[in-house]
């Protein structure tokens, strides 16, 4: 394809780096993206589709540029109830600053409300410290609350300290234990499984080794989610901690299968510490 075709009608018809990066590959049929997608040649149906307003612009760039676009989804495919543990879409954002001595979100809906939160505790004065002038805390403990829109808590989340591999202990509200997610690998494409007492009830799987998109998937190895970092702009990204993840559910789950999605959708960040994950790990 040559460098001056610079128009969605001048580009052929074939596969192409998908823009959306949810797959390796895309179709375009000559006019628009369509669903139909490609990784390691196998073909799949796009369950998020290509809604125009999410491709919108990107053709020319996608097809004639080096690097695919990099673009996510947040329309919700069921109706939630406007809670934490009833919507279908969750948009988690960390709150950044030059100096950064803990980690603490936001979550929204895909329409902006909000949520609910997600506040680290149980931090010493000296790990504060070493959060905010080293990089060592990485492979210290960290404990979170996550917190519905009216202050409740409704999971607790602790990783033990780690060197290379994490694993994230679940708890209710009060204390009780769900269960854990469990890092498998530490090189290329991240696995994390979703166990619940000695059983396995789903896992969630990086789509590539260079990303930071995740599909989800239960106990039979239907995808039921994904998880998928957004970009924020310049001015975000030189903020250290400022990141923001899209946690998108097919259908509505039950739990502790629910509980466990949650909880994996806003510790992947605490998992894989955000200068090992632009780095070491990815």
């Amino acid at each position: 394809m040559s460098d001056d075709q610079t128009t969605a009608g001048e580009h052929a018809a074939g596969w192409y780096p998908d823009p959306l990066g949810r797959a390796e590959v895309r179709y375009f049929d000559g006019t628009a993206w369509t669903e139909h997608i490609s990784t390691e040649g196998d073909q799949q149906v796009d369950p998020f589709g290509t809604d125009a307003s999410m491709t919108e612009g990107l053709v020319d760039f996608a097809l004639t540029g080096a690097n695919a676009a990099k673009f996510t989804f947040n329309r919700p495919q069921w109706a939630g109830t406007g809670h934490l543990f009833t919507e279908p879409v969750l948009v988690v954002q960390q709150q950044g600053g030059m100096l950064v001595t803990s980690s603490n979100y936001e979550i929204e809906g895909h329409d902006g409300t909000r949520l609910g939160s997600v506040r680290q505790v149980g931090q010493s004065g000296a790990q504060q410290a070493l959060r905010a002038l080293t990089k060592y805390d990485k492979h210290m403990s960290h404990r979170f609350e996550v917190l519905d829109a009216d202050g409740n808590v409704m999971l607790q989340l602790h990783r033990p300290a780690k060197m290379m591999k994490s694993k994230i202990l679940v708890s209710d509200g009060a204390g009780n234990e769900i269960g854990k997610v469990v890092q498998e690998n530490a090189f290329r494409k991240i696995r994390f499984d979703l166990q619940v007492g000695d059983q396995s009830i789903g896992q969630i799987k990086g789509t590539s080794w260079s990303d930071w998109d995740f599909d989800i998937f239960d106990s039979s190895g239907k995808e039921i989610g994904k998880v998928v970092k957004t970009f924020q702009g310049l001015s975000k990204a030189m903020l250290r901690g400022s990141d923001a993840y899209v946690v998108a559910m097919h259908e509505p789950l039950h739990d502790p299968l629910r509980q466990m999605v949650i909880a994996s959708g806003v510790c992947i960040d605490t998992a894989l510490h955000p200068e090992e994950s632009r780095g070491l790990l990815r």
